[in-house]
């Protein structure tokens, strides 16, 4: 500004200037010109005009000429003073003054209303971001509210049914057709079962009529089920007492079939009674009993009536007692193709998970476990995975196979798996297992998928290991606002007991 005006007086300046460099002197009498000559003068400058002075008067004699004196070039030429007026100047700065400041308050109006428009734009993200976040969550949690529900609900009527069995193993045969009752209303997978048991209870009790009723009810409602061969059996014993007045205290022999089945672990005639025990209308603590004895044993036939129940020969109930005992046992026989074919011969997810586990049984026995079972278990584990459709079964699966130290195998099937909410629970199955190949296999499948739901999976398993390290490198490369803003919030949680997660906060910050 001040440059600027410096050069504005210099432009009104140089002009004045030049014009009274031109002004001749405005006192002093003229000189008078020189005498004619004969010789031809040199060309006389040029010579201003004299300022007019007062007339003189008549008494005055003139003075001879003088000679020619040459001006001093020399010397400086007198200037007359002047005065310039900076008045529009000043009002020129002042001018400009006010037009900067105005220029200035525009760009500042225009800055705040484009931060204004970025803010506005950025608090538009962040609420859609969180309106999103926020249904997401509000979809997962009804998924989960409904999942507990419904496992409550199961909970509640697995309860009462084992509840019932319990009361009938201590011969509460009351409290057992209670529970019973309350399973039968609730019309869940065990209703048949609960039927055949209290009708059984009822027997105990020497309520022929009662039983005989609730074992028509088995065959009207059910008439598929798997107790009705049983029913047949104990509906054979209830006609055999109807008309006799019965004490029931003389029917509660249990105890005493139990000594008896005991006694005869070592018996050559066992077997065949063994057998009939299991054909009989007995409790299921004494059929129980019974298939225990059957697998101690080395007897062929033993073995065969024992992999006949876990095939599905009786009751679910003994299916599963058989499937326990068999695995349990500590030979070569129990290999994986019996298993396998165990396995499909039965859609009780129950009887499944309980065969599953048998590979996990046998691949903790140690690595230098050289068995069948132990040496094909992760083969014939990937095969049932590939086959099942059951979600919870295949997670299970997954799971046995990490106990088992599966790693490579269970990241090349998560890699392969198609279905992204078969993907997403595979993962979540790894939650709890910090396992430092299944870190860094996690953290390099979230670098090759895109899909959010796949990679949410991979930071809430990493969460829930409390892994901060892995999280730091997610989220430095994570360009998703959603993600990222997750992964700093589990850090956040972590900060307290993690230095690496308080770190990247600080990072974050600054």
């Amino acid at each position: 500004m001040t440059r600027t005006l410096v050069m504005l007086a210099l432009l009104v300046v140089s002009p004045a200037l030049c014009a009274a460099q031109a002004v001749p002197p405005a006192s002093g009498a003229p000189r008078p010109l020189p005498a004619p000559s004969p010789l031809p003068a040199p060309a006389a400058s040029p010579v201003p005009s004299a300022v007019p002075v007062a007339p003189v008067g008549p008494t005055a004699v003139p003075q001879p000429p003088q000679a020619p004196w040459p001006p001093d070039v020399t010397r400086p030429v007198p200037v007359a003073p002047f005065d310039v007026d900076l008045a529009p100047l000043t009002d020129l700065d002042v001018n400009l003054t006010l037009e900067l400041d105005r220029m200035q308050a525009d760009l500042a109006g225009l800055t705040s209303g484009l931060d204004d428009q970025v803010r506005l734009s950025l608090e538009s993200a962040r609420a859609q971001a969180s309106a999103g976040l926020a249904q997401q969550m509000s979809t997962v949690r009804a998924q989960v509210d409904a999942a507990r529900r419904q496992a409550f609900d199961l909970r509640l009527r697995s309860d009462a049914y084992n509840g019932g069995l319990d009361a009938l193993q201590q011969r509460q045969y009351e409290r057992a057709i209670t529970a019973f009752d309350r399973v039968v209303a609730d019309k869940g997978p065990r209703a048949d079962a609960a039927l055949y048991w209290k009708a059984f209870s009822e027997f105990k009790l020497a309520r022929t009529d009662a039983a005989l009723s609730t074992i028509a009810q088995l065959q009207k409602e059910h008439a598929q089920s798997r107790y009705v061969s049983d029913a047949k059996v104990l509906e054979a014993e209830v006609r055999k007492q109807t008309g006799q007045r019965l004490d029931p205290a003389q029917l509660d022999d249990d105890e005493i079939k139990l000594l008896a089945i005991q006694g005869l672990q070592r018996s050559e005639q066992a077997v065949p009674l063994l057998e009939a025990v299991l054909n009989g209308a007995n409790s299921l603590n004494v059929k129980r009993r019974a298939l225990y004895v059957l697998a101690l044993g080395p007897d062929a036939r033993a073995r065969e009536i024992l992999l006949g129940y876990a095939g599905g020969a009786g009751s679910p109930d003994l299916q599963l007692e058989a499937v326990r005992l068999l695995v349990s046992r500590r030979d070569a026989q129990t290999t994986g193709a019996v298993l396998r074919d165990l396995y499909e011969a039965t859609s009780d997810s129950t009887v499944r998970r309980t065969i599953i586990d048998a590979y996990r049984v046998r691949q903790r026995e140690g690595a230098a476990n050289t068995s069948p079972l132990a040496t094909t278990a992760t083969q014939d584990l990937i095969a049932m995975y590939q086959r099942e459709t059951d979600a919870e079964l295949r997670r299970h699966i997954v799971s046995v196979m990490m106990d088992n130290g599966a790693v490579d195998q269970v990241m090349t099937m998560l890699r392969g798996e198609r279905d992204p909410q078969a993907r997403t629970r595979m993962i979540h199955t790894l939650n709890v297992r910090n396992n430092p190949r299944a870190t860094q296999a996690l953290v390099s499948l979230y670098g090759s998928v895109n899909d959010v739901p796949t990679r949410e999976a991979i930071v809430s398993t990493l969460a829930g290991q409390q892994n901060a390290d892995a999280l730091i490198s997610l989220a430095k490369t994570e360009s998703n606002v959603q993600l990222k803003t997750r992964i700093v919030r589990h850090l956040s949680e972590m900060a307290p007991r993690s230095k690496a997660a308080a770190d990247y906060l600080m990072e974050v910050i600054r």
